[in-house]
């Protein structure tokens, strides 16, 4: 007997995982990174100011308040991330039903680049002398 979990039946490897795999890791970080942006600039400024920043860094797009607080190259990877599926190659092996789709090359690949875009936010987090500012220093382990 199969339970229907909110008007869906539950289902295993009959859809396509790696994609919807790849867009959650870079969704999360993009929302995880955007607050932190957001937080960081925020940092030293007194709390009725420090309100008004965070409103108006809140209503930008996570992307817009990485830019404006970190730069362009921040971003490098997630425009590799942004351009793979429209290559009907990477596509289609995103696309492929349940694991076969997570052990394809492509997969792989943008595996890689959701690790480094993570990474390279987390090296903003901290200046050339390794030393991590306030907000790097309460997230980072």
């Amino acid at each position: 007997m199969r339970v229907k979990i909110s008007g869906k039946r539950r289902r295993r490897g009959d859809k396509a995982r790696a994609i919807r795999l790849i867009k959650l890791r870079f969704a999360r970080m993009m929302l995880y990174f955007g607050g932190v942006a957001a937080i960081s600039r925020t940092g030293d400024i007194p709390a009725a100011e420090k309100k008004q920043e965070l409103v108006a860094m809140f209503a930008r797009h996570p992307i817009a308040r990485l830019q404006a607080e970190f730069g362009e190259p921040a971003l490098t990877a997630y425009a590799t991330f942004l351009n793979a599926p429209d290559d009907p190659s990477i596509r289609t092996a995103l696309d492929s039903n349940g694991h076969t789709g997570l052990e394809t090359d492509e997969c792989r690949e943008l595996v890689e680049v959701a690790r480094e875009f993570r990474d390279g936010l987390e090296r903003l987090l901290v200046d050339s002398s390794g030393l991590r500012n306030r907000v790097a220093s309460a997230l980072l382990p």
